[in-house]
Protein backbone atom coordinates (compact mmCIF):
# COMPACT_ATOMS: atom_id res chain seq x y z
CA UNK A 1 0.00 0.00 0.00
CA UNK A 2 2.76 2.37 -0.97
CA UNK A 3 0.58 4.45 -3.28
CA UNK A 4 0.20 8.01 -2.02
CA UNK A 5 -3.56 7.91 -2.73
CA UNK A 6 -4.41 5.25 -0.13
CA UNK A 7 -4.56 7.49 2.97
CA UNK A 8 -7.06 9.75 1.19
CA UNK A 9 -9.11 6.80 -0.04
CA UNK A 10 -9.18 5.35 3.47
CA UNK A 11 -10.35 8.71 4.86
CA UNK A 12 -13.09 9.08 2.23
CA UNK A 13 -14.45 5.60 2.90
CA UNK A 14 -14.18 5.60 6.68
CA UNK A 15 -15.68 9.09 7.02
CA UNK A 16 -18.62 8.01 4.85
CA UNK A 17 -17.93 10.73 2.27
CA UNK A 18 -18.30 8.43 -0.73
CA UNK A 19 -21.06 6.30 0.73
CA UNK A 20 -21.08 2.70 1.87
CA UNK A 21 -19.17 0.36 -0.47
CA UNK A 22 -21.28 -2.68 -1.34
CA UNK A 23 -19.32 -4.32 -4.16
CA UNK A 24 -15.60 -4.58 -4.94
CA UNK A 25 -14.05 -5.63 -8.21
CA UNK A 26 -10.32 -6.37 -8.25
CA UNK A 27 -8.39 -7.30 -11.32
CA UNK A 28 -4.89 -7.93 -12.45
CA UNK A 29 -3.73 -8.49 -15.99
CA UNK A 30 -0.44 -9.99 -16.88
CA UNK A 31 0.41 -11.11 -20.33
CA UNK A 32 3.53 -13.09 -20.91
CA UNK A 33 5.50 -16.09 -19.97
CA UNK A 34 5.39 -15.60 -16.19
CA UNK A 35 9.00 -16.24 -15.34
CA UNK A 36 10.25 -18.23 -18.30
CA UNK A 37 12.58 -15.53 -19.46
CA UNK A 38 14.33 -14.90 -16.16
CA UNK A 39 17.91 -14.82 -17.39
CA UNK A 40 20.13 -17.58 -16.09
CA UNK A 41 23.74 -16.65 -16.88
CA UNK A 42 25.11 -20.13 -16.09
CA UNK A 43 22.59 -22.97 -16.49
CA UNK A 44 25.11 -25.36 -14.91
CA UNK A 45 25.66 -23.26 -11.78
CA UNK A 46 25.71 -25.04 -8.45
CA UNK A 47 24.37 -23.63 -5.20
CA UNK A 48 26.79 -21.71 -3.05
CA UNK A 49 27.41 -22.50 0.61
CA UNK A 50 24.82 -19.91 1.73
CA UNK A 51 21.89 -21.60 -0.06
CA UNK A 52 19.87 -23.94 2.10
CA UNK A 53 18.14 -25.94 -0.64
CA UNK A 54 16.06 -27.96 1.82
CA UNK A 55 14.71 -24.74 3.31
CA UNK A 56 13.98 -23.36 -0.16
CA UNK A 57 11.97 -26.48 -0.95
CA UNK A 58 10.00 -26.23 2.28
CA UNK A 59 7.00 -28.58 2.07
CA UNK A 60 7.43 -29.08 -1.68
CA UNK A 61 8.65 -32.42 -2.99
CA UNK A 62 12.32 -33.01 -2.28
CA UNK A 63 14.13 -32.77 -5.61
CA UNK A 64 17.77 -32.16 -6.50
CA UNK A 65 18.89 -28.57 -7.01
CA UNK A 66 18.48 -27.16 -10.51
CA UNK A 67 19.21 -23.63 -11.60
CA UNK A 68 15.83 -23.26 -13.26
CA UNK A 69 13.90 -24.39 -10.16
CA UNK A 70 15.76 -21.81 -8.11
CA UNK A 71 15.64 -18.81 -10.44
CA UNK A 72 12.43 -19.64 -12.34
CA UNK A 73 10.44 -21.04 -9.40
CA UNK A 74 7.26 -19.34 -10.63
CA UNK A 75 7.09 -21.88 -13.45
CA UNK A 76 6.82 -24.86 -11.09
CA UNK A 77 3.53 -25.77 -9.47
CA UNK A 78 5.51 -27.20 -6.54
CA UNK A 79 6.34 -23.62 -5.45
CA UNK A 80 3.85 -21.34 -7.16
CA UNK A 81 0.21 -21.19 -8.11
CA UNK A 82 0.49 -18.76 -10.99
CA UNK A 83 -0.14 -15.03 -10.99
CA UNK A 84 -3.01 -15.17 -8.50
CA UNK A 85 -0.94 -16.64 -5.69
CA UNK A 86 1.96 -14.35 -6.49
CA UNK A 87 0.19 -11.05 -7.12
CA UNK A 88 -3.29 -11.23 -5.59
CA UNK A 89 -2.02 -9.88 -2.30
CA UNK A 90 -0.96 -6.65 -4.02
CA UNK A 91 -4.43 -6.11 -5.46
CA UNK A 92 -6.56 -7.42 -2.62
CA UNK A 93 -4.75 -6.19 0.51
CA UNK A 94 -5.63 -2.53 -0.10
CA UNK A 95 -9.32 -3.47 -0.34
CA UNK A 96 -9.18 -5.37 2.95
CA UNK A 97 -7.36 -2.50 4.64
CA UNK A 98 -9.54 0.29 3.28
CA UNK A 99 -12.78 -1.50 4.14
CA UNK A 100 -11.43 -2.96 7.41
CA UNK A 101 -12.31 -6.48 6.31
CA UNK A 102 -10.96 -9.94 6.92
CA UNK A 103 -10.31 -12.44 4.14
CA UNK A 104 -13.57 -13.36 2.38
CA UNK A 105 -15.45 -16.61 2.74
CA UNK A 106 -16.25 -16.65 -0.99
CA UNK A 107 -14.61 -15.27 -4.10
CA UNK A 108 -15.24 -15.47 -7.83
CA UNK A 109 -12.63 -15.77 -10.52
CA UNK A 110 -12.78 -15.32 -14.26
CA UNK A 111 -10.21 -15.75 -16.97
CA UNK A 112 -8.10 -18.49 -18.41
CA UNK A 113 -4.78 -20.13 -17.82
CA UNK A 114 -4.66 -22.78 -20.52
CA UNK A 115 -1.48 -21.48 -22.15
CA UNK A 116 0.27 -21.25 -18.78
CA UNK A 117 -0.79 -24.72 -17.71
CA UNK A 118 0.48 -26.20 -20.97
CA UNK A 119 3.95 -24.78 -20.39
CA UNK A 120 4.33 -25.49 -16.67
CA UNK A 121 6.31 -28.59 -15.74
CA UNK A 122 4.54 -31.47 -14.09
CA UNK A 123 5.99 -34.15 -11.88
CA UNK A 124 6.28 -36.35 -14.98
CA UNK A 125 8.44 -33.86 -16.86
CA UNK A 126 10.41 -31.93 -14.24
Amino acid sequence: MADDNYPEIIRLVRDGIIGRPVHVVCSYFRRGDWGERMPIPDPNAQPGPDLNWERFLGDAPKVPFTVSRFFQWRMYWDYAGGPATDLLVHVFSPVLCILELEFPDRVMNGGGTSSTIARCPTSATS
